[in-house]
C-alpha cells in the first residue's frame, strides 16, 4: 500500500499493483480496478488508457453490485469534467507526464460519449495511443459520430 494508486511494470515481467493506505473498502476496490487496466494497457500513460481505466472501473463497480458507489463515482467525476476541456486534453502531448489540470473528469465525460456513438465493446478497443488509428477501424456512422464527440466542446471551461 502507498500514498496513492500505481501500476508497476517490473523487469522480470510481474506487476505490482499499489493502493492508497488510507482507503476505505470501496475506495480499494474502484483503485484496483483502475489500476488492473494499466496493468493490461502495459502500464503506458496516456489519456486514451485513463479513459478505459474510469470507464471499467464505472462498469465494474455496477457489476460486482457496488451501484450506490458506482452512482458518486461517475457523479464525481462529472462534477471534475470542466477542470480541462476535451481540446486542451486531446492537445497533450507530454505523455507519460499529465496535464496541470485534473483529467480523469474529463476522459470519463469524453468515454461516455463515445460510448453512446459506438459501443463499449468498440471503445474497449481504445488501447492505442493512436486515437486516429482507432476511429478508421470503425463504421463509418459510428466513426462519424466518435469524431464529432472527440471535436465536441460542450465540456469545455
Amino acid at each position: 500500500m502507498g500514498v496513492r494508486p500505481l501500476t508497476i511494470s517490473n523487469l522480470d515481467g510481474s506487476i505490482d499493483i499499489y493502493v492508497n493506505a488510507e482507503s476505505d473498502e470501496w475506495q480499494l476496490r474502484q483503485q484496483c480496478a483502475h489500476e488492473a487496466v494499466h496493468a493490461t494497457c502495459d502500464n503506458v500513460i496516456h489519456w486514451t488508457h485513463e479513459l478505459l481505466a474510469v470507464c471499467f472501473t464505472a462498469r465494474h463497480l455496477r457489476t460486482i453490485g457496488d451501484v450506490e458507489y458506482a452512482q458518486r463515482y461517475e457523479a464525481d467525476l462529472r462534477l471534475k469534467a470542466n477542470l480541462i476541456s476535451t481540446e486542451e486534453l486531446l492537445a497533450w502531448n507530454h505523455w507519460p507526464e499529465y496535464p496541470p489540470a485534473e483529467i480523469f473528469g474529463r476522459v470519463f465525460a469524453v468515454g461516455e460519449g463515445l460510448i453512446a456513438d459506438t459501443s463499449w465493446e468498440d471503445v474497449k478497443h481504445l488501447v492505442s495511443t493512436d486515437p486516429d488509428a482507432w476511429l478508421t477501424s470503425l463504421e463509418r456512422p459510428k466513426r462519424r459520430r466518435a469524431r464529432r464527440t472527440l471535436r465536441r466542446n460542450r465540456w469545455r471551461r
